[in-house]
């Protein structure tokens, strides 16, 4: 596997995203694995959150999404195979969260919301088809976009750009973006388009 892309940490090339190794030593390989970990992280979030809501809690779920997090960041376990039974607990652990939330809706008399996207997730049996489908869940996927709102200085005040900056750095184009599992995002950019 050739192709990387990984901006999950601040030690990012420029700020924007490793596409070859990663600046903390990290492979392609492990990178699409820590998102697809994301991915199934958000999905037992789906559930537990909606149980939450209900009053159902169950701690195990809370410590296994902060440990599955914490294997995401930088200079930790880089092992595909740890990432690996990481996503099946996952996916264990979000079948937990969603008969937390079933048996929730029950007791409440709720009928239970038919989730879609990280909820429905099931790992892949093997390393090649989690790659397949950490490169398909990965962030970039992106379902619907709205935007752009411009943000600039004031008219009146241009003549107090710093000397050291041209006035298009002080212009973002903001957008609002959804994935296809369903995350809403901020995305921007600064400065003005090239003309021409």
């Amino acid at each position: 596997m050739s192709e990387m892309f990984c901006n999950q940490c601040e030690q990012t090339f420029g700020g924007t995203g490793c596409t070859h190794v990663g600046v903390c030593g990290k492979d392609a390989v492990t990178a699409t694995l820590q998102d697809l970990l994301l991915y199934a992280a958000k999905g037992i979030a789906q559930y537990a959150s909606r149980a939450a809501a209900l009053g159902a809690r169950d701690p195990a779920l809370d410590v296994f999404t902060v440990q599955a997090l914490f294997s995401t960041i930088t200079n930790v376990n880089f092992d595909p195979a740890r990432l690996q039974s990481l996503l099946r607990q996952a996916a264990a652990m979000r079948d937990t969260a969603r008969a937390m939330y079933e048996k929730a809706c029950a007791a409440k008399k709720v009928v239970p919301e038919i989730l879609s996207g990280p909820a429905t997730w099931r790992p892949a049996a093997g390393q090649d088809g989690l790659l397949v489908q950490g490169r398909e869940a990965g962030w970039e996927k992106i379902a619907a976009a709205n935007g752009p709102e411009r943000i600039a200085a004031e008219w009146w005040r241009r003549h107090v750009t710093p000397p050291d900056r041209p006035e298009t750095d002080l212009v973002r184009d903001y957008y609002r973006v959804e994935d296809i599992g369903g995350s809403r995002f901020w995305m921007f950019r600064t400065g003005l388009n090239a003309s021409g």
